[in-house]
């Protein structure tokens, strides 16, 4: 057993008694505290510090709910009855990172520890991830005060620039890497899909540069900040909780209800990014992307249902390679479509869910992307 400590709140105390035999029977990873009411979470909140807390969704007068009141760095577990999706749902809108559903065999023990472990891990991604961006800003500042003390020459100054453009440049690639590695961590798909989506992005964004519609638009700039950012269109699954994500069969309507919003927690998480790196032009057009590539060209997408050229361009790229690379790639819950089956599906969706302008170049150039895709797919 770690030091590591949770809290498990229930009223029941048949439940609370059996989670107390549970733990003594299996070899349970961490300490455990026990509260049967509000008022007494809230005291020992005060005085303890834990690294989840598993809470029934009932508690007398009071529900989980009012916890979010007060608590906003613990991961937050909610255990509901069968038959208590809504309130599942409504707790991951507050912020809860998962729910567990009873039975009656107390199956669902197991699940609650399966899931401390997931929320500790997730955790503690996001805590090394903020010290790692702390790491990055004061190294930068570091190096800027160094080269002011240090230039006195025009050479140098000039030389010393450079540098400092190249290590500005290496910063940011850390930054969006390491947002990119901890949507990995989450998803089932690997390292090899997030290569494959920056390399369609760059090659489509290549052709349609050399075509009149688009060649005002896309620039070398846009060209590398599309490469850049289109590995972070999923960053938003972070806030996903693994039971849905990871989920192999069908998802329910309300299920994929909280899997859409992964486009509005993707473009809340880079834009708290952005306001610290201002200058990061790919972030601006990461955040666009996160945010708009489920959108369809006939208005019908989400979140925002945005319809024809009021899609960011990016988003519109994106969408052609997140699609085509989803189509032709083995998933927990399909095979690996044929490149002649993937081709016939995404052309019905020309002017529908595509840019048919996009759509035109796409299928022109169609070979190029089934060469990518063989050639990024040892994985497979």
């Amino acid at each position: 057993m770690n030091s590591l400590k949770i809290l498990f709140v229930e009223d029941n105390i048949i439940d609370l008694k059996s989670f107390k035999r549970f733990i003594e029977r299996s070899n349970f990873k961490y300490i455990v505290d026990f509260s049967m009411s509000y008022d007494d979470v809230v005291d020992k909140l005060k005085y303890n510090e834990y690294v989840a807390i598993v809470t029934d969704f009932n508690l007398g007068i009071n529900t989980a709910f009012d916890f979010f009141d007060f608590v906003d760095d613990i991961p937050i577990i909610i255990v509901t009855g069968a038959g208590n999706e809504e309130i599942a749902v409504q707790a991951m809108k507050k912020g809860a990172y998962d729910y567990v559903i009873k039975d009656m065999d107390y199956n669902y023990f197991k699940t609650i520890e399966i899931t401390i472990e997931n929320a500790i891990k997730n955790k503690q991604n996001e805590t090394e991830l903020e010290n790692y961006k702390k790491h990055l800003e004061s190294l930068v500042l570091e190096r800027t005060n160094n080269l002011i003390e240090e230039i006195h020459e025009r050479k140098k100054i000039e030389e010393s620039l450079r540098i400092l453009q190249e290590n500005f440049k290496d910063a940011k690639n850390a930054l969006i890497l390491s947002l990119a590695e901890l949507t990995e961590s989450r998803d089932y798909e690997t390292g090899l899909h997030l290569i494959r989506i920056r390399e369609y992005c760059k090659h489509l964004s290549i052709l349609l540069s050399k075509n009149s519609k688009f060649k005002s638009i896309i620039d070398t700039i846009f060209i590398e900040d599309i490469y850049e950012s289109s590995i972070l269109h999923d960053i938003g699954k972070v806030g996903i909780p693994d039971s849905i994500l990871l989920k192999p069969g069908k998802l329910t309507d309300e299920e994929f209800e909280v899997i859409k919003t992964h486009t509005l927690i993707g473009a809340h998480t880079l834009e708290k990014v952005i306001s610290k790196y201002p200058d990061f032009t790919s972030l601006k057009m990461a955040y666009d992307i996160a945010k708009s590539h489920h959108e369809k060209w006939n208005g019908r997408g989400y979140p925002e249902k945005l319809c024809k050229e009021d899609i960011p361009l990016s988003a519109r790229i994106v969408s052609f390679a997140d699609v085509f690379d989803a189509l032709t790639s083995k998933r927990i819950y399909k095979p690996a479509f044929t490149y002649e089956k993937t081709f016939e599906i995404m052309k019905e969706d020309e002017g529908e869910a595509f840019d048919p302008y996009i759509f035109k170049v796409f299928e022109e150039n169609y070979d190029d992307f089934v060469k990518i895709k063989e050639f990024y797919n040892s994985e497979e």
